[in-house]
């Protein structure tokens, strides 16, 4: 069967954000006069970037403060990000297969990112634009629907385990790439249908 739409995580998949996500973590403990910890940092990363506010929001004005910090710091570092897999987007477009960034981040990060960088997409499903309490699956499944797409006719690629399980729940196949802060060996565990080192090998299974 065709294969019509890929799903893109973002973060240490399409991105090598790890620099500025510890980067934004310090700078809100900063804010909050708290010192970093690798257990908070792992529980800040994976989550929905609204949720990760609320760890340290205690009400909805001091939320927006902490946005405002999160975005700065970005908007600070995007131009030095490293950017995986550019000719591959190109390759996608080029087969008209859609790409579609479904990622917990900020849309004004992934957009600004996608425009500074010039990175093919077709769509941006960010933190914001999900509905409260859903998660990527849940998306995924509406996604689909909207554009008539049966599950053998789209992928899922990403870097966390949690990557793999979301496809999962969507009943889509996952590519995981070891690009994240997960080895070949941690991912092979979940059983995705293809662990890649980074996402110009995509080429090569889809060809």
């Amino acid at each position: 069967m065709t294969l019509k739409a890929i799903f893109f995580d973002f973060d240490m998949t399409l991105v090598d954000s790890k620099p500025i996500a510890r980067a934004s973590y310090r700078a809100l403990l900063n804010y909050k006069h708290q010192k970093p910890t690798q257990k908070g940092f792992g529980a800040y990363v994976g989550r929905r970037l609204s949720e990760s506010i609320s760890l340290f929001a205690e009400n909805e004005d001091e939320k927006k403060k902490l946005i405002k910090i999160f975005l700065k710091v970005h908007e600070n570092k995007l131009k030095r990000l490293k950017v995986y897999g550019k000719e591959t987007l190109k390759y996608l477009k080029k087969k008209k297969i859609k790409v579609i960034i479904i990622s917990n981040n900020a849309e004004e990060v992934i957009r600004k990112t996608c425009k500074i960088h010039n990175l093919h997409f077709d769509k941006i499903i960010a933190d914001e634009d999900m509905r409260k309490g859903w998660k990527k699956h849940d998306e995924m499944k509406v996604e689909m629907k909207m554009m008539n797409l049966k599950k053998k006719e789209a992928l899922y690629v990403g870097d966390h385990i949690n990557d793999i399980k979301e496809g999962r729940k969507a009943g889509i196949r996952v590519i995981s790439v070891t690009t994240g802060v997960f080895s070949k060996k941690e991912l092979e565990k979940y059983h995705p249908a293809f662990i890649i080192k980074n996402l110009n090998e995509l080429k090569d299974i889809l060809a």
